[in-house]
């Protein structure tokens, strides 16, 4: 994904990893670089002990139903939650409309 102050790319065949450029870094240190997940991201203790250290579907999937659960047991809000999906579904068609008329396009925000 491209934008005004970078880019970010993710690669579900690397989940480990994400990739990041910024608009304003020094011109001799611009270009892509890697974030590795490990022991700093949430839940990383428990699974990531070293940083780049291979993720597997099943480690996304435990964590999502770890906080599923968490959430039905009222321990903790649901996140995402719906609207977040709203917001979601705002950029995706600020996104698809950009996309049509060649000009950016406003993303309306959401109200609490």
């Amino acid at each position: 994904m491209h934008g005004t102050k970078g880019s970010i790319a993710f690669d579900y065949q690397r989940l480990n990893e994400l990739r990041v450029a910024f608009a304003d870094d020094a011109k001799d240190a611009f270009g892509w670089r890697t974030v590795y997940s490990g022991p700093e991201q949430p839940y990383g203790d428990l699974l990531w002990p070293v940083a780049g250290m291979g993720q597997g579907f099943i480690d996304v999937k435990s964590l999502e139903w770890f906080n599923f659960l968490q959430a039905i047991a009222g321990t903790k809000d649901a996140a995402p939650n719906f609207r977040d999906g709203l917001q979601i579904e705002r950029i995706a068609d600020a996104i698809m409309k950009s996309g049509q008329t060649r000009v950016w396009e406003k993303v309306s925000q959401q109200t609490a």
